[in-house]
């Protein structure tokens, strides 16, 4: 009789625990959801009587490409980007609308930097590359449209060719 009821304190421990882990593990899993992808940027320099807000939608992450080949680089140059999107500060449907066309966006940045060799990229600068996205990304939005791309990061990676290092 005393050994069931070790047993039985024991299985109810064991149960009380795991329940806990996993009411514990879906809460934070649930805040990292909500807190990855809209922070407030700053309104735009030179408008300060208005002061329109901005949000960031990062959910695109880090993207991995290959440039287009060219003569020097019959593979192409590794092109490793983590983008993000501004628009409107507040309009929730607008980042929901985002959020769905996620794999879409992706793919936009994407077939840019490859239908490019990376001195074409160089050659039009950032600047450059970054309107040109942002007119592709909007052609493909409907209920409002981004305001910037921006890059947190933009690194081309070259590997060295082996074969001719003796």
């Amino acid at each position: 009789m005393k050994f069931e009821m070790t047993i039985n304190r024991i299985l109810g421990i064991i149960i009380i625990f795991l329940a806990f882990m996993i009411i514990s593990t879906t809460l934070i899993i649930g805040n990292q959801k909500k807190k990855g992808f809209q922070t407030v940027v700053t309104a735009i320099p030179g408008n300060e009587t208005g002061g329109t807000a901005y949000s960031s939608y990062k959910g695109l992450g880090t993207l991995r490409t290959t440039t287009a080949p060219d003569k020097s680089d019959k593979n192409g140059t590794t092109v490793v980007l983590r983008p993000y999107l501004t628009y409107e500060a507040g309009d929730r449907e607008f980042y929901e609308e985002l959020s769905r066309k996620n794999q879409l966006l992706k793919s936009i940045f994407i077939k840019y930097f490859s239908s490019y060799t990376k001195n074409e990229l160089k050659k039009k600068g950032e600047t450059a590359i970054k309107q040109e996205i942002l007119s592709k990304v909007n052609e493909n939005l409907t209920l409002n449209k981004i305001s910037e791309v921006y890059f947190e990061d933009l690194n081309y990676l070259e590997i060295p060719d082996i074969s001719k290092i003796q």
